[in-house]
Order: structure tokens, then sequence, then C-alpha cells
């Protein structure tokens, strides 16, 4: 996991972030998605075998685990969840977005809920 904070511009609408997939020297890139989280929901509780993602906070405070390590997000902050990383998002307060960089192409078939116990 590599955490880090965008630079924003602000405007009298609100705040911009240049959070273009290139800024976090992404090569290959796959699909995005937004996930508009609220109070008490929780996303992930899953890893991925091949995906990287890059998870940008807009708005709001995310809590996060990410292979046991706590923390929260809060605008403009981003986490990068590497390949088999366990990974839960949620939200206590309100509400937020988390705008969401994968560089592989949209594969339900690389989600995973439990690691495998290797012998």
């Amino acid at each position: 996991m590599i955490k880090g904070k965008l630079e924003g511009i602000i405007t009298s609408a609100g705040c911009l972030y240049d959070a273009r997939p290139s800024k976090f020297n992404m090569t290959e890139f796959g699909h995005s998605y937004f996930a508009d989280i609220i109070s008490g929901q929780k996303r992930g509780g899953h890893y991925h075998k091949h995906k990287t993602e890059i998870m940008v906070c807009t708005s709001g405070t995310i809590n996060y685990e990410i292979e046991g390590e706590s923390g929260y997000l809060r605008d403009g902050e981003y986490v990068i969840v590497m390949p088999n990383e366990m990974h839960t998002f949620w939200v206590v307060f309100d509400k937020a977005l988390l705008v969401v960089y994968c560089d592989t192409p949209f594969d339900p078939d690389d989600v995973y809920i439990e690691k495998e116990v290797v012998k």
C-alpha cells in the first residue's frame, strides 16, 4: 500500500484535483469507477490477484483497512492497493465519494474473499 495526497486547485466552485492515471505513473489503464459510500456501508473485504487499484477520496472521510493497517482518507488523499492486498473501505459519518482507477480491464473472476493458505 502507498498513501499520498493530490495537490488541489481551489476555485469558487470547490477544489479540483488532477487525478488522471498518469499522475500515479500508471502505465496501463483498464477501467475506473465511482463509489458513493454512505454511512455504515462497507466496500471491499477482498483482494485481487492481478489488479492494482488507485483509490482517491474526492469528498468526505473514508476509513480503510489494508492488510491489517487501518487509516483514513480525506479530500484529495489516495491509497494504491497492490495485488494480493486484502482491503476494506467504509464511512462512519455522512457519506463520501471514492474514485477508483484500475490497471486492468474489469474481471469479475479477479475478486477473492479469503487468502489461500500455502502449506
